[in-house]
């Protein structure tokens, strides 16, 4: 049972995940660790994967998972898309918080922050990993010591556009290659968020200072696409990019004394548990 803390509703609720039997035989079986090793890491299989779920014959899935997960196609239909990919990463109208002073989240996702001392080990529900590792670089990570890092993670049914969490500009992005693994922290060994394939980007915010923007790539999918061409100027709750179908995750790492996250993501996050937050939503301030 995995539980997460709901805003909306102030209750900590146990979290229904999408795929949990096939994580959990992949992650806690001998022959789904097998597996896992000399095949579903492998490019090509999140390639094949994804050839699947943009294909035509993919629109099959879309009327189930819209059942089972209750999902609002907001006067869409099924027979709309061309493809499961194409239902997966439609586009919503979603406001975003205006005021200037708020910390956004940049996703639909649960919220695990880490408070970021040196040679600190960053756990995400158990799971750990260092911030010079996630970064591959020991300099940057330095600069980063004492400030916050914050780990969304979103799961199939959430919205996977994602957004900038405040106004700035955008520096060049680093790619950063490693294997495909499920991004689920219920599931996934140690390590998994310094292995994956990931993008990083430096934001220069204007009312928080140097942010440190992250897309994870998860296993099946690895795909990240941008929409917002870096380097560059942006505003808050600004779309930056997609994630095709699985899970995945955004890391933003904040500076010492920058910002100062909403007390209950806090409390919950010192408990281990994630918060449920919301694209474009405040969830802290100026510190």
């Amino acid at each position: 049972m995995h539980l997460v803390f709901n805003r909306a509703t102030k209750r900590t609720e146990e979290e229904k995940i999408y795929g949990a039997g096939s994580l959990n035989f992949v992650y806690n079986t001998k022959l789904g660790n097998l597996l896992s090793f000399l095949l579903l890491k492998r490019k090509f299989i999140s390639k094949l994967v994804s050839l699947r779920y943009r294909s035509k014959a993919s629109r099959k899935m879309i009327p189930g998972f819209v059942k089972q997960y209750g999902i609002d196609l907001k006067g869409a239909k099924p027979e709309d898309f061309t493809s499961f990919n194409d239902f997966f990463t439609r586009k919503q109208e979603r406001e975003t918080e205006k005021n200037p002073e708020r910390f956004l989240s940049p996703a639909d996702s649960r919220l695990l922050v880490h408070k970021i001392e040196k040679d600190t080990v960053l756990s995400v529900k158990g799971q750990s990993y260092s911030l010079p590792q996630l970064l591959q670089d020991e300099k940057l990570a330095a600069e980063f010591e004492g400030g916050l890092c914050m780990v969304f993670r979103l799961c199939p049914t959430d919205y996977h556009r994602y957004c900038f969490p405040a106004d700035g500009d955008a520096g060049k992005t680093k790619i950063i290659k490693g294997a495909y693994d499920s991004v689920n922290t219920f599931f996934v060994p140690e390590s998994v968020h310094a292995t994956n394939y990931r993008e990083m980007t430096l934001l220069r915010t204007e009312q928080f200072g140097d942010v440190i923007f992250m897309e994870v790539g998860a296993m099946l999918i690895g795909k990240v696409t941008p929409t917002f061409e870096c380097p560059g100027h942006f505003t808050a709750g600004q779309e930056k990019g997609v994630f095709e179908y699985g899970a995945s995750t955004v890391v933003l790492v904040t500076k010492p004394g920058a910002v100062q996250t909403d007390e209950d993501i806090m409390k919950c996050s010192e408990k281990g548990l994630e918060t449920l937050v919301k694209y474009g939503e405040g969830i802290g301030t100026k510190a």
